[in-house]
């Protein structure tokens, strides 16, 4: 009897607990999420028909849009939502990385060489460029106390022979 009543209390308090739970919605899974300082909550999703990303609200409404410059015969690979929107759009940050595929010949080979060529645009809620690199190898975004910074991954080839490096820019317009 006794383990009767532990049971029973157990599975009250269980379904007391699940019973917080509800269902708002579908969303569609490529779409990434962003944290705002004050603690509000949006879904970052990128239209890649119209080449434009979408920022929605926790309730499906859309919050925000902006255009997204991407050259003929690449794809937007990669979008990170850098900063908080403060009094203007101006103040928003956007970083996407867009990538084709670069098609090369090589003597005696049947396949052709496919190297993945990716581009890094930052620009503004304006839709303002801050900055563009035409051929990277990735990036980074590292945060240490109130620094923030940008760690673009390049090389320089010549034939079999190249350089590596990374590109640090401040985040913080210092």
């Amino acid at each position: 009897m006794k383990n009767s009543i532990i049971i029973l209390m157990l599975l009250m308090s269980a379904s007391i607990g699940y019973s917080q739970i509800s269902f708002e919605g579908r969303f569609d899974a490529s779409m990434k999420t962003y944290q705002f300082k004050d603690g509000s909550l949006k879904y970052l999703l990128v239209d890649h028909k119209e080449n434009l990303l979408h920022i929605y609200n926790t309730d499906n409404t859309i919050w925000y849009s902006i255009e997204l410059e991407v050259p003929k015969g690449h794809m937007i690979d990669d979008i990170e939502l850098l900063t908080d929107v403060g009094e203007s759009d101006s103040d928003m940050i956007v970083l996407y990385t867009c990538y084709y595929f670069d098609h090369q010949a090589i003597e005696d080979v049947e396949e052709p060489f496919v190297n993945l060529v990716l581009s890094l645009n930052v620009l503004n809620g304006n839709g303002t460029y801050l900055l563009q690199i035409p051929q990277i190898e990735d990036f980074q975004i590292v945060t240490s106390g109130a620094h923030n910074k940008l760690l673009v991954y390049t090389s320089e080839t010549d034939g079999f022979d190249g350089d590596q490096y990374i590109d640090v820019y401040s985040l913080n317009g210092k």
